[in-house]
């Protein structure tokens, strides 16, 4: 073989394998960003009815706040990295005597009302294990609808769950945003557990629009394995979510919200900032080409943005460098519209509710907003 064709061929072989294809929804890296550092205990305190429970400072089961988790992408979420995620607003809770037991869902990726019993029993253990006490429920992102559910449910039939206190914290109650062409890049490229996670019972209700008739193009140079699909437009389908808060809503006079104990919301971004329009995804290929995505008015409204531990799932970077993809934007995931329930310039339907300051700067839904921390320390303290 000439030595010139032994060459391309090998630079051929290279260039395919740097390029195949990889997953949209890509695992984050080792050696990543670590957790930060937390001094809350890796194993709880207590174990009640297969619910974990952590004991206060003062190390008295007595005053419980039950914690419950929302979506979990890959339902890989443990009750003691559940609490490090919040630690900040967990710490103080501790330290105030509070004890918290945490509703660590089997299986997150089913519908909120067929994940309602499994928070009635916590709320339930947690009564019985402090002689009949009313508790508090915090419920954090989708665990706040599921906690909805429980609630009223268990009110419509007579036997209203014993809580003085539901807190949502930036919950959906509207839905979450998720942009449809994103999604069907997960979708066509993700790994079978993100793939499976974003096309869930749970997801399909809480997402606000999903994408339907996906028109692709190819991008990339003409070289085998280089070019990618990337779609082009999209039919953005709202019904499984309107169909379910339809359901929600109508469940009784207060749109699904509970009647016998007192209802407080937090949103983790302002009323009034927006993100700033831009490109939300880019993909980089060989030979200087690419592709980019750009953001929508949706994808830029008042609220929390897309979720770290989510945006990184979407990193490609192939070998040498010579393709790869990233949000070079986050976008909007909880509106303050849907987390308050409400449009600009109308008044939350709750007791008490607590968002970000008109000048501040949008923060991930899972970071933890200082102001929101103080806020329900303080709410759930005074109950």
């Amino acid at each position: 073989m000439h030595p010139r064709t032994l060459i391309t061929l090998c630079c051929g072989l290279l260039l395919v394998g740097c390029i195949q294809p990889r997953p949209a929804f890509a695992a984050p890296r080792a050696g990543g960003q670590n957790p930060p550092a937390s001094s809350i205990a890796a194993q709880p305190d207590q174990i009640v009815d297969g619910f974990p429970i952590w004991l206060g400072k003062d190390r008295t089961l007595d005053r419980v706040v039950v914690l419950v988790e929302g979506f979990d992408l890959q339902n890989a979420m443990t009750a003691p990295a559940l609490l490090r995620l919040v630690a900040p607003a967990a710490e103080r809770l501790l330290a105030e005597g509070m004890d918290l037991l945490v509703v660590d869902f089997p299986d997150s990726h089913l519908l909120p009302d067929a994940l309602a019993p499994l928070v009635a029993r916590a709320v339930q253990t947690a009564s019985r294990t402090t002689h009949d006490s009313s508790v508090a429920v915090v419920g954090l992102s989708a665990g706040g609808i599921v906690a909805r559910w429980a609630l009223v449910t268990a009110e419509l039939a007579g036997k209203p769950l014993p809580v003085h206190t539901l807190l949502l914290f930036d919950c959906p109650n509207r839905g979450a945003r998720l942009n449809p062409s994103l999604q069907a890049l997960a979708i066509r490229y993700g790994v079978k557990q993100d793939r499976e996670a974003l096309t869930s019972d749970s997801a399909r209700a809480l997402i606000q629009e999903i994408p339907t008739d996906v028109n692709w193009k190819r991008v990339g140079p003409p070289i085998p394995a280089a070019r990618r699909r990337v779609p082009t437009d999209c039919k953005p389908d709202g019904s499984q979510c309107t169909a379910f808060f339809n359901r929600l809503w109508s469940l009784n006079d207060r749109r699904g919200y509970p009647g016998k104990c007192r209802v407080l919301a937090v949103s983790q971004g302002s009323r009034k900032a927006t993100n700033e329009r831009g490109t939300l995804y880019r993909m980089w290929l060989p030979a200087g080409q690419g592709w980019e995505l750009q953001m929508d008015e949706a994808d830029c409204a008042p609220g929390s943005l897309l979720p770290q531990l989510l945006a990184i799932r979407f990193r490609i970077r192939m070998p040498l460098g010579i393709a790869g993809a990233y949000l070079r934007s986050l976008p909007t995931f909880i509106s303050t519209e849907s987390a308050l329930d409400c449009r600009p310039g109308e008044t939350p339907p709750f007791d008490a509710w607590y968002a970000r300051s008109d000048d501040a700067p949008p923060i991930a839904h899972d970071s933890i907003d200082p102001g929101a921390v103080a806020f329900v320390v303080s709410a759930l303290l005074e109950a």
